[in-house]
């Protein structure tokens, strides 16, 4: 049996015998079809997750801007001479 470079064998330049076994199981959907679709399932899940890495990227950024927005507020107040700029007012009453 003949190998290329790239490792695989080639059935033309292989024993008949062999070549005729190879070329059977191709056309019958054997082997060669089993890891098509095996390969096709991988490539479909590692694309549903890069998707949902980038949806989380997008999200924690968006956090993150609004986050960083808030903290620019309440430093522009507090610069600007206030002093009641993180508190929140408690309507209830303590009785």
């Amino acid at each position: 049996m003949l190998t290329r470079m790239n490792g695989k064998t080639d059935p033309a330049e292989a024993d008949p015998a062999e070549a005729k076994t190879a070329k059977a199981k191709t056309a019958k959907g054997g082997p060669g079809k089993g890891q098509e679709e095996a390969a096709e399932s991988r490539r479909d899940f590692v694309n549903l997750l890069a998707v949902i890495v980038c949806l989380v990227i997008l999200i924690l950024g968006f956090w993150l801007m609004n986050r960083l927005w808030e903290a620019k507020k309440l430093q522009d107040c507090v610069f600007s001479g206030r002093r009641n700029c993180g508190t929140s007012i408690d309507v209830t009453h303590a009785q």
